[in-house]
């Protein structure tokens, strides 16, 4: 039924003007989403997985702490648990936000280049340039010289020193609790 429902509306033409939100670009099938199965959510095997987890993995966010399940697997903006149970992603707001779970171009181009190399660091690569030159054409001005991150902390020990060696100065303010990052 949602493959049916997915093919049937991919092919449609928007009415809708440039610039204004079309749903049936987006489908999903709303029987489909949410699906409770278990008695209890999170189910007994979410349960199971995050006292094993939590056993070792310290830190959690409020919102691990607040729902404890275990997904498996995701698709879009949607999720599977350990269980069975399938969720709408409403707080995809760090990793997936644009693209959602699994898009298939990304997932693609990753098994694509990680057949040939996984990480060079700070060395250059054929791709690395590619996707430098490109970021130069399409970014407004003179934003021409790039880094490349794995994670917001390095990203912002970046700026520091960059902020060093701009003004010479070696000092920083920062407000207590001002910010949560994460390595």
């Amino acid at each position: 039924m949602t493959t049916a429902i997915l093919k049937a509306s991919s092919h449609k033409k928007s009415a809708t003007r440039p610039g204004r939100y079309d749903p049936s670009r987006y489908p999903m099938d709303l029987r489909e989403y949410p699906k409770i199965v278990t008695k209890t959510v999170p189910g007994p095997k979410s349960n199971e997985w995050h006292a094993r987890c939590t056993k070792y993995f310290k830190g959690l966010s409020s919102q691990v702490k607040l729902f404890p399940v275990a997904f498996e697997s995701g698709h879009g903006c949607t999720l599977r648990d350990v269980d069975g149970n399938h969720y709408i992603d409403f707080s995809s707001g760090i990793y997936v936000a644009t693209l959602g779970h699994c898009h298939p171009k990304i997932t693609e181009a990753v098994q694509k280049h990680s057949a040939h190399l996984m990480n060079c660091h700070d060395f250059t690569t054929p791709i690395k340039t590619l996707l430098c030159e490109k970021l130069a054409e399409v970014l407004p001005g003179d934003l021409n010289g790039f880094q490349f991150y794995d994670c917001g902390t390095a990203a912002v020990e970046a700026g520091m020193r960059v902020l060093r060696a701009v003004t010479g100065k070696h000092e920083l303010l920062s407000c207590f609790t001002g910010c949560r990052w994460r390595g």
